[in-house]
């Protein structure tokens, strides 16, 4: 952990640090940011209380509540996705309820955690080795439950076959706003480049998508931010840290911020959840 921070202690600058953000760096089309990187923050309690609001302000960090499978649900038009999040219902519990075949109020934290595994395996490809290893159930039954996943959401699954086929037509696959990712793979004869582009394909809208809608909310959110006295300090994805005026219309700000992200409207028929807190640190 001190190596971490000794790291960061060096390129402090007017008790500051001003990191670099890149438009162009990652194939999806995700910011990255370096020298440092304040995308990747280690979780731990004690480094994160290290980074401070200004002087008579608190931090407020806004963040899209599952916005990729959101947008899984909107391109590939799954009746039971589309459903679950209409309904406001946990999309873990909700792909849970639906493997199990038990109400959304009976799962368990565990059976909770294999939706949860089971979305994104689906979101960032992987197959039931993978689910097997992270979720500790055995393959027979990682199979079982990744069937069981493309028979309950089978419009998912058209829907991420068609994008493949389109992607061995075209060569390309295109984000939401248009952001193309060429993927010379797709066509291979080795089955081991084929399938990684056969996932990347569907990684790239599906993350792309996210990716252009975060900075969409950012170049929104900056002149409202601006307004009051704010400023945006670091984007993390499918998150903004802002710096706001520590006063009594914190909650005033936290709306707008979470506003000018698009809480509350829909993207094509699913509706957009942005969650925001704040503290000093």
């Amino acid at each position: 952990k001190s190596t971490y921070v000794d790291g960061l202690l060096e390129k402090i600058n007017k008790g500051r640090l001003h990191p670099n953000f890149h438009l162009h760096r990652t194939a999806t089309g995700r910011l990255s940011s370096s020298n440092p990187n304040l995308q990747n923050v280690p979780r731990d309690t004690s480094i994160r209380g290290l980074f401070e609001a200004d002087a008579n302000s608190l931090l407020v960090v806004a963040d899209y509540d599952q916005i990729e499978l959101r947008i899984m649900a909107m391109f590939s038009r799954d009746e039971n996705m589309l459903t679950i999040f209409a309904d406001g219902i946990d999309i873990h519990a909700g792909a849970a309820s639906l493997l199990f075949d038990k109400p959304v109020g009976e799962i368990t934290s565990e059976e909770r955690q294999l939706g949860k595994s089971a979305n994104f395996l689906t979101a960032y490809g992987g197959g039931a080795g993978k689910l097997s290893s992270t979720s500790g159930v055995t393959l027979a039954k990682a199979r079982e439950i990744i069937n069981q996943y493309y028979e309950q959401f089978n419009g998912l699954s058209l829907w991420k076959h068609k994008v493949v086929m389109k992607a061995k037509k075209d060569g390309f696959v295109t984000t939401i706003s248009g952001r193309r990712r060429r993927l010379p793979d797709i066509n291979s004869n080795n089955d081991e480049l084929r399938s990684r582009a056969e996932r990347q394909a569907v990684n790239a809208i599906v993350q792309g998508s996210a990716s252009d809608i975060c900075k969409k909310a950012m170049i929104k959110a900056q002149p409202q931010v601006a307004s009051f006295g704010g400023k945006v300090l670091v984007q993390v994805h499918d998150e903004l840290v802002v710096n706001v005026p520590d006063d009594d219309r914190v909650d005033y700000y936290s709306d707008i911020i979470q506003e000018s992200m698009g809480h509350g409207k829909d993207l094509n028929g699913v509706p957009i959840v942005v969650t925001a807190n704040h503290g000093r640190t």
